[in-house]
């Protein structure tokens, strides 16, 4: 199969790493909000070295590489260790959240909440790559799917706005030197199978994790 390519702004060629699990110190945001309904959590398991570039890498029909609930997302130049991470430790499905007044926020009928507990990483080195100056990972980088593949439309972030504290949210970015951990929250369709994060927005050039 062949390599995972990114395509950046910059028009250089990044190689998402095809496996790496989270560490037994994973670091998750403290909840502030309600958490009733689903919960899933990444099992924590041992450090795995990075995978050689020249390694395949299982991908959906859009070309995103596929990972499991916990494994980081991991890129770099071709033929170097990867310098910018990024993982999704914990989905809970919410039918609600509770506000700072104490009310609950609740989505649009038909609608539910998907607060996602994510982490994210630039090392120094990241600093010397052109078009890795910094990382998206702000809300609308993510999607959700249904069966099939078909995007869920979300709406908005009220629900992250209303019921997480502002040290809880996740940053929008990250940048070289920078590790930061956090949790959003997502409102779209219940049903949702996948997340597919693309902080590009070119079709193929992301990563799929499977919320079931």
């Amino acid at each position: 199969m062949k390599n995972h390519v990114l395509a950046c702004c910059a028009a250089v060629s990044l190689l998402a790493a095809c496996s790496g699990a989270p560490t037994s110190n994973s670091t998750s945001a403290p909840a502030s909000s309600a958490e009733t309904g689903t919960v899933v959590t990444a099992t924590p398991s041992a450090q795995a070295a990075p995978v050689p570039a020249a390694s395949a890498a299982a991908t959906n029909a859009a070309g995103d590489v596929v990972k499991k609930l916990g494994e980081r997302a991991e890129l770099g130049e071709e033929g170097k260790p990867a310098v910018a991470s990024a993982q999704i430790t914990k989905v809970s499905i919410q039918d609600s959240c509770t506000a700072f007044d104490g009310s609950e926020y609740r989505p649009a009928k038909g609608s539910v909440l998907y607060r996602l507990d994510l982490s994210a990483q630039l090392t120094n080195e990241a600093a010397n790559v052109k078009g890795l100056d910094f990382l998206v990972v702000a809300a609308d980088s993510f999607q959700l799917t249904g069966s099939g593949g078909t995007v869920l439309a979300q709406s908005g972030d009220s629900a992250t706005s209303l019921c997480l504290e502002q040290g809880d949210r996740m940053p929008p970015s990250v940048v070289p030197g920078e590790s930061v951990a956090g949790a959003m929250f997502l409102e779209a369709p219940a049903g949702a199978e996948r997340i597919v994060w693309n902080p590009w927005g070119v079709d193929g050039s992301g990563w799929e994790w499977a919320i079931k």
